[in-house]
Order: structure tokens, then sequence, then C-alpha cells
């Protein structure tokens, strides 16, 4: 039926099943949406299957319903590289929700799309930061490791500065095991990166170590930026003795 509609038909089909989704699954109510695009997804048009894609990819990973939404996955043949943005998008917004499992589910969709590694990290430095600016939660560390491998993927990018300062300010903030997964992140990144990187991020660098020493990765982190040629020997110096 739904393959026979117009585009508005679908278009609002689409935005309907979004909004039904978000308001079951805040609400902690069991719903049957996934079974029910199953079929619809691959007779979509152009314009609704980025929509579709990314909550599908969100609805994988409901502990109930993950099934059928994979099964929708699957019959639209979507890809993370052609619907990064969207997939980040809705995700983000669900890690935003005031219902836990619903922000857990989020989350992990989140991060399973950074680890596919097809997606371009500088479309998506806008959700991802979104995602973060929220009170500490538990669960909320998982973010973290995303970080860390989009600034990784993003190396050679502008943004690759702008998910480490992500890390340097969340180092900042938390409980000790969240400050302490912030500081492993910016170690494992410092362990590869070029000269040219490292001035980008060396001062943030700094700033952490004078003001995170509390936690067990510190010291991994301080012995990496003493060993950086692009540090003053000054810095060095009282880095050295913290």
């Amino acid at each position: 039926m739904i393959g026979a509609a117009s585009d508005k038909t679908k278009s609002n089909f689409c935005a309907r099943v979004e909004k039904n989704y978000f308001e079951y699954a805040e609400a902690g109510t069991e719903s049957t949406l996934g079974t029910a695009i199953a079929s619809s997804a691959k007779k979509l048009n152009e314009d609704q299957r980025p929509q579709m894609a990314a909550l599908c990819w969100l609805g994988r990973f409901d502990k109930t319903q993950g099934n059928s939404f994979e099964n929708a996955w699957e019959n639209g043949e979507f890809q993370v590289r052609l619907y990064a943005e969207e997939i980040f998008e809705l995700a983000s917004k669900a890690a935003r929700s005031p219902s836990w499992n619903f922000r857990a589910q989020g989350i992990e969709a989140l991060c399973a799309a950074a680890e596919s590694r097809q997606v371009v990290p500088r479309r998506l430095i806008k959700a991802i930061h979104y995602a973060l600016d929220q009170r500490f939660f538990n669960g909320k560390e998982k973010l973290l490791e995303t970080v860390g491998l989009l600034s990784q993927l993003a190396e050679d990018d502008p943004t690759f500065v702008d998910y480490v300062n992500l890390l340097c300010g969340e180092s900042k903030s938390g409980n000790a095991a969240y400050k302490e997964k912030s500081l492993t992140a910016l170690a494992e990144i410092s362990e590869s990166l070029s000269s040219d990187r490292r001035i980008l991020v060396l001062d943030a660098y700094i700033d952490v170590l004078r003001n995170s020493r509390a936690v067990g990765s510190w010291e991994k982190l301080r012995h990496i930026v003493v060993s950086w040629m692009e540090v003053e020997e000054n810095v060095q110096k009282e880095l050295n003795n913290m």
C-alpha cells in the first residue's frame, strides 16, 4: 500500500512512525512499529530514505524490537555511509531522552555507527556535541569511546581539534571513572599524533594535565606529552615535577 502512495503520504508516514516510536520508547511502552515498517522500508522514495534509515538503525538496538528493525534495515538496503548524518542526529536525540533505557539505546546506536568507520567525522561534530551536552549519568562514558574513535578518524581533518577539545572538556567533569575514561581516550589519541597535529592540541593537553591529576591514565598521558619535542623545556620541567 505504501508503495503506491504519494510522496507527501510517504513523508507523513515516516514522520508519524518516528514520532510514535519516540513516544512509545520514552513511555516504556512496547510497540510493533518495527514489524510494521519492515515491509515498507524498500518502497520509499529517495526523499524519505534518510529518515527511515536513521530510525531503522536506532531501532536495531531496541531490546524487544531489534530483530524487526534489523529486517527493515536490510529490506531497505540502507548503509551507514549514505545516511550517517541522519543516523547521528536521530540517535543523539534519543541519547538525550528522559528515559534511561532509551537514552542508553541512543548511545549504543551512536557508538555502533562510529565503529562502522563509514562516517565522515566533520559532519557529525554537532550531533556528538548535542549528545554530550548534558549532566553526567551512568552510561555517558560510552560516548567518550565514540568521540575518541571519531577524533582518530578525523586526524587529517580540521575537526580533529574539535573532537580532542570535547574530550579535554569532559575530562574535567563527571565522577572519577568518567574522567579516567576521558584521559584514556586522550592518551590513545596522543600515541600516534604527528608533529603538526601535536601543535594543534598541545595547549589543551597541558591544561588537562594541570587540572586532572587524580586519575590513573593521567600518568600515561603525562609521559607521552613530556616526550614530545614540541613541549618547551620549562613546561617539561613543570610536568616532570607534578
